[in-house]
């Protein structure tokens, strides 16, 4: 199993129920492995594809502060996870837990015309910078994000280099997989 594959199962079985994004060549695995996999109700996420990454952020807060319920930001790294930030921000603003899943160049690519330091202009916008670190942590780099978002009410920014997303997922993250489940959030 590819990282990418294991990352949107963990973010469903986690309990994200909509996702809301623009697609591309750094986040289309990640985001078709949410949609094709169950969370713990059964149903699978809907998707809900925007015109521009703002609308998909203001989708997502929106649909969170409305629900209480987990949902997602899917955008394309550099230029794609920039032109969500106004909706990033407004997030912040509101205390809206969010999980965003935005690709990211491969470490020290700093010549890609898609690469923008993400971690710094997240954390510039007050929401919680998180990344995919290597292969054999992306499952429990994808757990701490989500429960940090839900716990912290925040939203959270996970990037997810391409170069991780295309390695194969070491067995032991494969068995924790098996046993993720939604963050227990205090009442």
């Amino acid at each position: 199993m590819k990282v990418s594959q294991a990352v949107g199962q963990t973010i469903a079985r986690m309990g994200a129920t909509h996702v809301f994004g623009v697609v591309g060549s750094g986040n289309f695995r990640a985001t078709n492995a949410v949609l094709e996999t169950p969370g713990p109700d059964g149903r699978r996420p809907e998707f809900t594809a925007t015109r521009h990454e703002m609308g998909a952020a203001c989708m997502a807060d929106a649909y969170t502060r409305a629900t209480g319920k987990l949902s997602v930001v899917t955008v394309h790294q550099g230029c794609g996870l920039s032109n969500a930030l106004t909706g990033i921000g407004e997030a912040v603003k509101a205390h809206t837990p969010l999980l965003i899943i935005s690709g990211d160049t491969p470490g020290g690519d700093y010549g890609s015309n898609f690469w923008i330091d993400q971690d710094t202009v997240i954390e510039g916008m007050g929401a919680i910078a998180e990344r995919l670190h290597s292969p054999q942590r992306a499952v429990t780099d994808t757990i701490r994000a989500i429960t940090r978002a839900q716990i912290q009410r925040v939203p959270v920014v996970l990037s997810m280099p391409l170069d991780i997303q295309e390695a194969e997922l070491p067995a032991e993250q494969e068995q924790l997989l098996t046993t993720v489940a939604p963050p227990e959030l205090p009442a």
